[in-house]
């Protein structure tokens, strides 16, 4: 017994460092899962011909944020315009 009170056992401290690595490894697990999903609805807006401004208004975030968060998912103004020139260029019927 201490002055503050009983004093907890190594094991005891052990236990819920274990306890709360499982929990840290849970919700790393579960923040990456939504920043993907959150992701793929930005990359979903961009493909179907949302500007940087409108995703970014949509979304509250930055002009900025929004065309980096596109730029490192392989998003960019100069490759959608390339796609849709090629998908035309084929004959895919792909609007102007």
């Amino acid at each position: 017994m201490t002055a503050r009170g009983p004093q907890r056992t190594i094991a005891d401290i052990d236990r819920d460092i274990a306890s709360t690595e499982a929990a840290l490894r849970r919700l790393h697990s579960e923040r990456r899962a939504s920043v993907a999903a959150y992701n793929a609805e930005i990359v979903a807006d961009f493909d179907a011909g949302m500007s940087f401004a409108e995703i970014a208004e949509k979304r509250g975030l930055t002009y900025a944020s929004t065309q980096g968060i596109l730029y490192r998912l392989g998003r960019t103004l100069g490759g959608r315009t390339a796609m849709k020139d090629r998908l035309r260029e084929i004959g895919a019927g792909v609007p102007a």
